[in-house]
């Protein structure tokens, strides 16, 4: 993107308004995703090609033989590889999906009867299996909470949701049920703390402030 700008700067390439306008937006979106993801993310290098490919000389103004081909092959590259990673997002964003949606239907049944059909092994196992496709999310550990304190199991449920706040520490209802956990567990002490802090985070959530 760089040397594409200088040479943009140094030729004074004139690109139409609307080429103008693409060239600004990527350059916008490059240095935010560069920023909150990665430089190596394939949608940042992606639309650093772009912008690239955006002030490339005009006919008339060539590069050498050589250095236009590596530029083609760079963006080709760069922009296949985009591609495929947009892909395969895609296709684990699905996956993770279904996967969820069978954690909750296993470790949240609608049946009271089938909750003693829930063990922890499997209860992990299926935590596991969210965590390949979505890594990082506290979803699966919420519900693995949430279904170890329907089961009575105070202490497991503990541990997944200490395991989501690591996660997301700014969400009042993850605070909140820490708070009902420990409560149970005859920890007032620090079921308070975690009430004012729900409150704290959602005060105008009427549940929090009972």
């Amino acid at each position: 993107m760089v040397l594409g700008l200088w040479k943009l700067w140094k030729n004074r390439y004139k690109l139409s308004g609307s080429e103008t306008a693409v060239l600004w937006g990527c350059a916008a979106l490059f240095l935010h995703m560069a920023s909150e993801i990665t430089m190596l993310s394939p949608a940042v290098l992606g639309t650093g090609a772009l912008l690239i490919a955006l002030v490339l000389p005009v006919e008339e103004k060539t590069l050498h033989p050589r250095w236009e081909l590596g530029i083609k092959i760079a963006v080709t590259v760069i922009l296949s590889g985009a591609a495929i990673g947009v892909i395969r997002a895609d296709i684990n964003e699905i996956k993770g999906e279904a996967a969820l949606s069978r954690l909750q239907d296993y470790a949240l049944p609608n049946s009271a009867s089938s909750v003693y059909l829930i063990t922890d092994s499997r209860l992990e196992a299926m935590v596991q299996d969210v965590e390949r496709y979505r890594p990082n999310h506290p979803f699966a550990l919420v519900t693995a909470s949430r279904s170890s304190m329907s089961r009575g199991k105070l202490e497991l449920a503990q541990k997944y949701l200490e395991q989501a706040l690591e996660r997301d520490p700014g969400r009042a209802g993850y605070h909140w049920q820490m708070a009902q956990i420990l409560s149970f567990s005859g920890k007032p002490a620090e079921a308070a703390w975690y009430r004012e802090r729900a409150r704290q985070l959602f005060p105008s959530n009427p549940t929090y402030r009972k």
